[in-house]
């Protein structure tokens, strides 16, 4: 009797070792689709080989120990850029930043297990499984991982498709819905691949058919336009490659302000700048006001190039009482304006989570205790375009950026950033999450990096101009985009939760008709 695959990973001594070693190799392999923009396809062989996994596993034990060793794969190279900040920048020893990146990676793989454990439980078929409840469970746990309280949807799969072909979905339904439809279809894939019975085969059939409807439809949605042209912005982004600022040094903070002042008011190849930008960290220092020497600088450029200068900088409201703000200098002759407050803060870099105050004083991380702005921020304007904010690492959360339409129809959104804590390996990624964000909203995104990145993304989330690393200014034009919202800027995640929780509950309700009784 011929033995396939399947019968030997579930009855083989090898397969002790061969299940491990395949889980972990797919989880490496999937990090690498975060990293190569051209080897996004690469998620897809790895999932396929988790869900397989999952469906032969033994037990629910088993089950579990592949998706946790696949995840923590996955996520510690993945991750693999918070050892800088943790060795380079926060002085802990070599051997305690590898640790605490490999912990942070066996947490964050708890979702994929707990994803291949409940699905080996279920009571349902195989096919069930691997075209219904691992897609849904999957989806619905990244979900949970990117929403509070746990925050940290880094690396959810959606993102390696943000330009791409999945990410057709991100419009309708977000980045967790361009997940769903990348799990199902590496879920369809392995149902279809498996050995072929004769009295099953209308169901494959079915599969078939359902993945071709899947795939037309995503490539009909991606000729779907969400918006339309509006007036154009001539920007200039100054990237002044400017070093982590630890501690603060006045003579030192002086200098760079008088880099990236410099930098702005040279001559612009092109037509007269409407904007600015200035990257995060660019001041170093916290303000009181529109009038201190920072903000005048910002002016002093605005006045020189007629261009509204936005720029970052902390804002003291008060004893204990910080912001993380953007501001806006415009050639008027009012003083430097506070528009947007940073609402979601890093844990451990921007505020301390209970118990840790310990942590965050040995790493010795400046300004870390700092007060949220509101989601969504206030409306403000550029050139009389409305425009959208977030700073750093807010690109991250969809579900918040939408809330800028409360009351305003943006017409681009601005990110500012310094990602020197960590290096150029997390470049890639950071933009991923920003071209998702674009393409979510259907809206041009600009994104200002201190030391490398600086780019242009449109709202197909393509990127049209993106900056080598090191000094240099980055003039472009931006096309603003008109139209109304997206279905996900209006509706966000809940119909894309919905549907998961339809699906979940049609698998146990088909499991609970056919139990035996």
């Amino acid at each position: 009797m011929r033995t396939n695959l399947r019968t030997f990973l579930t009855t083989s001594r090898a397969a002790a070792v061969l299940r491990p070693a395949l889980a972990a190799a797919a989880g490496a392999l999937a990090s690498v689709a975060y990293s190569v923009s051209a080897a996004n396809w690469f998620l897809l062989v790895a999932l396929a080989v988790l869900f397989f996994l999952t469906v032969s596993a033994a037990t629910r034990k088993e089950a579990f120990f592949t998706g946790w060793l696949w995840g923590l794969l996955f996520f510690s190279i993945g991750l693999r850029w918070c050892y800088g900040s943790l060795h380079d920048h926060g002085g802990l020893p070599a051997v305690a930043a590898v640790f605490a990146v490999i912990l942070l990676g066996a947490v964050l793989g708890l979702f994929p297990a707990a994803a291949a454990a409940l699905t080996r439980a279920a009571p349902v078929s195989r096919r069930l499984k691997l075209i219904v409840l691992m897609p849904a469970l999957w989806s619905i746990l990244e979900l949970l991982r990117g929403v509070e309280p746990f925050g940290f949807g880094w690396l959810s799969a959606g993102y390696a498709y943000a330009s791409d072909f999945f990410g057709a979905w991100a419009p309708v339904a977000g980045v967790y819905g361009v997940g769903f439809a990348a799990a199902l279809t590496a879920g369809f894939a392995v149902e279809l691949l498996s050995p072929q019975q004769e009295k099953k085969a209308w169901l494959k059939t079915l599969d078939a058919i359902a993945l071709g409807a899947l795939i037309i439809g995503t490539l009909a949605l991606g000729e779907v336009s969400w918006s339309s042209r509006g007036k154009p912005l001539e920007v200039r982004l100054v990237q002044p490659d400017l070093p982590v600022m630890m501690v603060y040094d006045r003579a030192a903070a002086q200098q760079r302000l008088e880099r990236a002042a410099a930098m702005s008011v040279r001559a612009a190849m092109g037509s007269r700048l409407d904007l600015i930008v200035w990257p995060e960290s660019t001041v170093a220092y916290p303000l009181r006001d529109g009038l201190d020497p920072a903000a005048l600088l910002a002016y002093d450029a605005a006045q020189k190039t007629g261009a509204d200068v936005l720029f970052n900088a902390f804002y003291r409201e008060g004893p204990g009482r910080y912001y993380n703000g953007l501001w806006i200098a415009r050639n008027d002759n009012r003083p430097a304006q506070l528009v947007y407050r940073k609402h979601h803060l890093v844990p451990f870099g921007e505020y301390v989570p209970w118990g840790f105050r310990w942590f965050v004083d040995a790493l010795g991380i400046p300004m870390s205790d700092q007060t949220p702005g509101k989601v969504g921020g206030d409306p403000f304007a550029v050139a009389g375009v409305s425009a959208a904010a977030g700073i750093c690492y807010e690109n991250m959360f969809g579900e918040e950026l939408r809330h800028a339409w409360d009351k305003v129809n943006p017409g681009f959104i601005l990110n500012t950033a310094n990602l020197g804590w960590f290096g150029e390996s997390v470049l890639n990624q950071f933009t991923a999450m920003s071209a998702m964000r674009a393409r979510e909203t259907a809206r041009p995104l600009v994104q200002a990096v201190q030391n490398a990145g600086s780019a242009l993304i449109g709202p197909d989330g393509r990127v049209e101009r993106q900056a080598l690393s090191g000094a240099q200014n980055i003039d472009l034009t931006l096309v603003t985009a008109e139209g109304g919202p997206t279905p996900f800027v209006r509706f966000g995640h809940w119909p894309l939760a919905a549907l998961l929780a339809l699906l979940l509950a049609a698998v146990l309700g088909h499991a609970f008709l056919r139990r035996p009784r």
